[in-house]
């Protein structure tokens, strides 16, 4: 390794599951379900990319049998199933491996999405992603590095991952060479340039350096002097910006013709969907994607025209224009047992019922997140702007338009601005008293009857 291995001596092993039980901070997988309001959550990411449309449908069947049937997508496009118990979630570990879904193990490698097939990506990143994967797992390093701890290999292409938290981000120069960005201590940020093999041994000398601080620790505790050192035979280069998240909806291409491009209202879905979509189209592979995706691939023309009724049928969202995608929320009673508000019904009938008050208020770029209590569990901290709510909590993200020269436009631009939101809080009012706690008991199905 570059620098020498710095493989701690004195850190203790953490596999994030303590008794059988999960320890708080992890992430929950297939091996060490996570408790929720509804039961034991279970989260995957399928280990080989794509599933055929037989792995999915046995997916959804065995989260029908051995949970609620509830399937959400998350947001760096693993699956979680709900609803499970300490048997079940077994169960459910056992029939995904027998149907051939395989889980991704140990620690988080991500590529993009249609990696591999993706024309417009610089590289193929799996090699890379496999060969720092293949070094950690099973390695004294794994066990000695947190649970959240996370590595993306970014070739570029049409789903960048520049959006989605990393502790280290290795992004495609060109076919041969890569550069390595750390965000550290203090808010240092440094970047580095180097060929495949100089990068991943690198990155592992990184990651050894993150497992020495102790079994909490991430790239922000590194300081900057660590990262010159491990990096002393690289080219220092000016870290790339982030760039926006791209949302998986529409058409893509790809080397072997169009991927077609779902995600689920608020993430969420249920294993009758997912059936009757891998019904539809047996022959179909499918991957998920990073913000709530699924892209199907492999569809002729005919085929795709039929996927739009089928997905518009399913409540699939497929229109990047289509408002559900401006609205966030948590996972909302009963599913968490802090909320007070059923928050996917509430943004259905928000989307569906009042759709100008919708539209006027959270414009194309921004989002209202609703949280099911005053934590506001998955809303960002900064750029928001806090709406009222009688239960529960809501935000929108994002910074307002507004004219830069002229002072009196800008004033009546952030006038307006405020009226819309606070009808949109007159709204979120009334929403929030109708599906407070008890007045929806079963969210499961509400992505698919409460469709706009």
């Amino acid at each position: 390794m570059t620098g020498g291995s710095r493989l701690p001596t004195d850190a203790r092993p953490d596999d994030g599951c303590q008794n059988g039980g999960w320890r708080r901070g992890a992430c929950p997988s297939l091996a060490t379900p996570m408790q929720t309001g509804d039961g034991l959550l279970a989260r995957l990411t399928p280990r080989d990319g794509d599933l055929s449309m037989a792995q999915l449908a046995a997916l959804a069947e065995a989260a029908a049998r051995h949970g609620n049937g509830l399937i959400e997508i998350t947001m760096r496009g693993a699956v979680q199933i709900r609803g499970l118990t300490t048997a079940s979630a077994e169960a459910l570990a056992m029939d995904a491996a027998a149907s051939g879904v395989m889980a991704r193990q140990g620690l988080a490698v991500d590529v993009n999405a249609l990696a591999g097939v993706d024309p417009l990506e610089r590289c193929d990143p799996r090699p890379l992603a496999a060969r720092i994967a293949g070094a950690v797992n099973g390695s004294a390093l794994a066990p000695l590095l947190g649970p959240k701890v996370s590595v993306t290999v970014d070739s570029g292409g049409q789903f960048g991952l520049s959006a989605l938290k990393a502790d280290i981000r290795l992004l495609a120069v060109d076919a041969s060479r890569w550069a390595m960005m750390l965000s550290l201590a203090t808010g240092t940020r440094r970047a580095f340039r180097g060929d495949e093999t100089a990068i991943a041994s690198a990155a592992l000398d990184m990651l050894a350096a993150i497992a020495a601080l102790g079994p909490d620790a991430r790239m922000r505790d590194v300081a900057a002097e660590i990262a010159d050192g491990v990096c002393a035979g690289l080219v220092p280069v000016d870290p790339v910006p982030a760039q926006p998240a791209i949302i998986p909806v529409g058409i893509f291409p790809t080397v072997h013709g169009p991927a077609i491009g779902l995600t689920p209202p608020f993430g969420a879905t249920d294993s009758v969907a997912l059936r009757q979509l891998a019904a539809a189209f047996p022959q179909a592979p499918v991957r998920f994607a990073p913000e709530r995706g699924l892209l199907l691939m492999g569809l002729d023309a005919a085929a795709q025209t039929r996927l739009r009724q089928i997905a518009d049928d399913l409540g699939f969202i497929r229109r990047a224009d289509d408002l559900r995608l401006r609205i966030s929320v948590c996972a909302g009673a009963p599913l968490c047992a802090s909320a007070a508000v059923a928050t996917r019904p509430l943004a259905a009938d928000l989307a569906r019922d009042h759709r100008a008050t919708l539209d006027a208020a959270v414009a194309p770029g921004q989002q209202l997140h609703v949280s099911g209590c005053g934590k506001r569990c998955g809303a960002p901290s900064r750029n928001v702007t806090p709406l009222d709510m009688p239960v529960g909590a809501a935000v929108v993200t994002g910074v307002f338009a507004s004219h830069p020269h002229a002072e009196r436009d800008r004033a009546l631009t952030l006038e307006t601005a405020s009226a819309h939101l606070s009808q949109l809080s007159r709204v979120l009012h009334i929403l929030g008293a109708r599906h407070t706690r008890g007045d929806a008991p079963d969210p499961t199905p509400d992505a698919l009857k409460n469709r706009p």
